[in-house]
């Protein structure tokens, strides 16, 4: 894939990456976004641009009143508005980490909440158009 910005050669490079919804900012670990080294632009597979929202928008909607330390799979499934095999494949792969206790696993909030800071999204696919990015450059939002 090419860069649309300087036209060099992009490259899948595992990161990590920082989102924002409302008032919450998140950064979450392990994505891979198509990388362009000399200009240090970013294009997310529509996939993982979903599930980047997904996490932030289950994070920020998330009315807990009283918010427990501990939280066990489905517990940070409902918070992150995502499913169990989602949060199941984001501990297998890393992004996120938890401790066993007994058959379950149980995830640090604060961990959870270190995992998270601000930026906006957009994908199409595999690159973004210019259409897109003047959209998001109309928002007042920064492209990476």
């Amino acid at each position: 894939m090419k860069c649309i910005y300087c036209g060099s050669e992009m490259a899948k490079i595992k990161t990590s990456v920082s989102a924002s919804w409302g008032k919450y900012k998140i950064e979450i670990k392990g994505v891979e976004p198509y990388v362009c080294i000399p200009c240090d632009r970013k294009v997310y597979d529509l996939e993982e641009a979903k599930m980047i929202q997904e996490i932030a928008r289950g994070y920020a909607d998330s009315g807990l009143v009283e918010k427990p330390e501990f939280l066990n799979v489905e517990e940070i499934s409902n918070l992150l508005k995502v499913s169990t095999q989602t949060i199941y494949n984001m501990l297998k792969d890393g992004r996120l980490s938890a401790s066993k206790v007994g058959r379950e696993w149980r995830f640090n909030r604060n961990e959870v909440e270190k995992l998270f800071a601000p930026q906006a999204v957009a994908a199409r696919g595999n690159t973004i158009s210019k259409n897109d990015l003047d959209i998001i450059n109309s928002l007042g939002i920064e492209a990476d």
